[in-house]
């Protein structure tokens, strides 16, 4: 099981040892409201980073996710996370979060590998 941290959510890293004690293999930062803020309009860089070391340094899957763009992936890419989430970005239309767009992960991917 993965947790969810909501960046939109009243996110505080002060909880972050009680979420590890829980037991969980992971944990993730996301948004919950979809059509707003992405995770790195939430959350600044230096927590981010403390998010991932204190993931990280309990050897656990860290994650990060919330209206990504394909323009986040370059900052992205140097925090060190196991997987990044672009649902929202992968799909066809803006507002329709159920139809996969296959030229859209091919953007994604090839943003990712660069």
């Amino acid at each position: 099981p993965i947790c969810v941290i909501f960046a939109d959510q009243s996110f505080d890293l002060s909880i972050m040892q009680r979420v590890i004690d829980i037991g969980y293999k992971g944990i993730m930062i996301d948004t919950f409201h979809k059509a707003n803020k992405s995770t790195l309009d939430l959350i600044n860089k230096t927590d981010l980073n403390k998010f991932v070391d204190i993931v990280k340094n309990n050897n656990l899957i860290c994650g990060l996710s919330g209206s990504l763009k394909l323009h986040h992936i370059g900052e992205l890419k140097n925090l060190n996370v196991d997987f990044l989430g672009f649902r929202g970005q992968l799909c066809s239309e803006i507002n329709s979060r159920e139809s996969i767009n296959v030229n859209k992960v091919n953007e994604v991917y090839r943003e990712i590998k660069s």
